[in-house]
This record gives C-alpha cells, structure tokens and sequence, in this order.
C-alpha cells in the first residue's frame, strides 16, 4: 500500500499506516506549520514533505492506492 497524507500534522496517520501496510509506505506529505514539518520530517526521513497544499500539482505526486 502507497499512501500520501495532506495536512499531515506531525504524523498521526503516517504512523499508524505504517503499523497497519509497514514501514516505508507513505510517499508524500503536505504541510503547511513549520513546527509540524519539523516533527514529521524526524519521524519520517525519507519522505518527500511538501508544503501549502494549495500550491500541490497532481503531476508532480508520485502515485498512492
């Protein structure tokens, strides 16, 4: 399962769809507040962190289930 999260706060989702389809799953995130994006960047290393979702292209997302 590939999943990406928009306003992902500081991950709530991204941890709990990594206990559920494991780790390595979510792809992509959206967020705005830079204090989130501080604490989802140390949870998630590897995961592409975008900022504003208004300024997000479909193009430009790798695709998720």
């Amino acid at each position: 399962m590939r999943v990406g999260e928009l306003f992902a706060g500081i991950g709530g989702f991204g941890l709990a769809a990594e206990r559920v389809w494991g780790a390595g799953c979510v792809r992509w995130a959206s967020e705005i507040e830079p204090f989130a994006c501080e604490w989802y960047a140390r949870l998630f290393h590897d995961v592409r962190l975008y900022g504003d979702v208004q300024t997000l292209r479909g193009a430009d997302l790798e695709l998720v289930d």
